[in-house]
């Protein structure tokens, strides 16, 4: 078992000194409906940053069987000593104190003795555990819905996060994962993506695109809806294409509903309502990269194409419901799989007399 011994050096100079020395401007930004940024400051304890570090270290099936020690001092400089066979290690231990939250500077002083490191040959499940365990140690990643697929030591990560510093330590992370040969991180979206998808879906909407209805995300992918429209079809419909942006775990809807000129009747032709389920479709992160093709008559909408999930499949119904004049929708959407397996070739059954014939 891995022997690492952690010393908090904090000096005693009050609570308030030992209270801000990990404290750093992170990138957890969001919009308020005011359109500043808000920026969250984070305290920590030399202690915490300890924790994190090693919770890490143990989490890596190379580094867990060597003796570090680590320290940091009440300025947030993380010293790390010990011994390792190879300057690879050595490296390694020093970009995963470089993803500590509150950590301003790493002092590496640990000694390459040299020799071999003992090579083991990890499942594809293996792997993955180490990088959620990696992920669920951190601080500021751990709180966000990332998933993450290992194929044939591929590592496929999705999920959202609140900014780009984040989005760039998953991929940190990743890389001290000995064992994976290709990380594909192109899926994490930032939360302001997010919001992003939900004021296209607005602009969309036939009905809604004529108020003013704002959006910000909160750490969390919490996102928040402020405005006013005239009645509570149209709130519950803004809540309702919030609902289908995927990634946000809570909606906060501020929508109110107040006595505002209520705009005329709009009637839509086929072209029209074809067009706006188009521009939803077009809008959403997850059903944009398929071919679904759109055709209504007389309000009817048909939907056709083939998807990857079933979710997927009503989600797109979800879409087309939203919109105003469509009365009946038929949902031809197929998975991919259900495809696949239609066009698979088959033998032909032959029949009992060709059997009988050839005995």
């Amino acid at each position: 078992m891995t022997s690492i011994l952690k010393f908090a050096l904090i000096a005693a100079v009050g609570v308030a000194a030992v209270t801000g020395c990990g404290e750093k401007e992170r990138g957890a930004r969001s919009e308020t409906p005011t359109g500043k940024e808000r920026i969250e400051k984070v305290a920590r304890e030399p202690e915490e940053m300890v924790d994190e570090f090693i919770a890490k270290m143990e989490a890596d099936h190379q580094l867990k069987e060597y003796d570090l020690k680590v320290s940091v001092t009440k300025e947030g400089k993380m010293m790390i000593t010990g011994q390792v066979p190879t300057a690879d290690l050595k490296k390694k231990a020093e970009r995963l104190a470089g993803t500590v939250m509150g950590v301003r500077s790493v002092e590496n002083d640990i000694a390459v003795i040299g020799g071999r490191v003992t090579e083991r040959d990890l499942s594809d499940g293996a792997l993955r555990r180490e990088m959620e365990k990696k992920i669920k140690a951190d601080s500021e990643l751990n709180e966000y819905p990332i998933s993450v697929d290992v194929e044939k030591r591929k590592a496929i990560i999705e999920g959202f996060v609140q900014t780009q510093e984040e989005r760039r330590k998953v991929l940190v992370l990743a890389e001290t994962v000995a064992g994976f040969t290709e990380i594909d991180s192109s899926d994490i979206r930032l939360a302001d993506e997010l919001k992003d998808e939900f004021t296209a879906k607005i602009r969309a909407d036939n009905q809604l695109q004529d108020y003013k209805i704002e959006a910000w995300m909160e750490k969390g992918n919490i996102l928040n809806i402020s405005g006013r429209v005239p009645n509570k079809e149209y709130r519950r419909k803004v809540e309702s294409l919030a609902r289908t942006v995927a990634g946000v775990t809570k909606i906060r809807n501020q929508v109110k509903v107040s006595a505002i000129e209520f705009p005329p009747e709009k009637v839509l032709t086929d072209k029209q309502l074809k067009s706006e389920i188009e521009r939803k479709i077009a809008a959403d992160s997850e059903l944009k990269k398929y071919d679904i093709s759109v055709a209504v008559d007389k309000g009817e909408a048909t939907l056709k194409g083939s998807v990857e999930s079933r979710s997927d499949r009503r989600k797109a119904a979800k879409l087309a419901e939203t919109v105003k004049g469509v009365s009946r929708i038929e949902n031809e959407i197929r998975r991919e799989k259900e495809v696949a397996s239609d066009n698979k070739w088959r033998w032909p059954r032959a029949s009992a007399e060709y059997v009988n014939n050839l005995l």
